[in-house]
């Protein structure tokens, strides 16, 4: 009885909830990894001091398995970093954030897809023409709209 007190108060000395065959099994573990130390240092081994936030582990994540979390990410801002800078030099990006450092409305930046014309409005970089186009189809349906509401009253 006087044995397990004894334990019981090494224990709790320690700060842990452990029993005495645990303390025993750490204490012996902590004595091979400092033999195995000394052993690495007398055969010629140095230990050498990384920087603090640096780690000689710096492929490896849980369970040694790679982290692909961090190498998506480094993928994935790699790429948009490289699209950033390629949208930088383009001429039409260039042409745009000029107009829109001078004040001016409207820009002549890239072909659009659907009509061909070059020139587009510096606030939204949509195709004037196309816009104009899409403005006229919405007032003629709008129109058309308040005359059939006018018909049924």
């Amino acid at each position: 009885m006087n044995e397990l007190l004894q334990q019981r108060i090494q224990a709790v000395q320690i700060g842990r909830n452990t029993t005495f065959a645990q303390m025993e099994q750490k204490k012996s573990l902590r004595d091979e990894l400092d033999s195995q130390l000394e052993a690495f240092l007398s055969n010629g081994g140095a230990i050498e001091q990384l920087p603090q936030g640096f780690s000689g582990e710096y492929n490896k994540g849980w369970n040694n398995s790679k982290p692909k979390a961090q190498k998506t990410m480094r993928e994935v801002m790699a790429s948009a970093v490289s699209e950033a800078r390629a949208r930088r030099n383009n001429p039409s990006v260039t042409a745009r954030n000029e107009a829109l450092n001078k004040g001016e409305k409207r820009y002549h930046g890239t072909t659009c897809k659907a009509c061909g014309g070059t020139l587009r409005y510096t606030s939204n970089n949509c195709c004037v023409g196309c816009d104009k186009a899409a403005s006229i189809v919405r007032t003629k349906k709008l129109r058309e709209k308040r005359k059939s509401e006018k018909v049924k009253s």
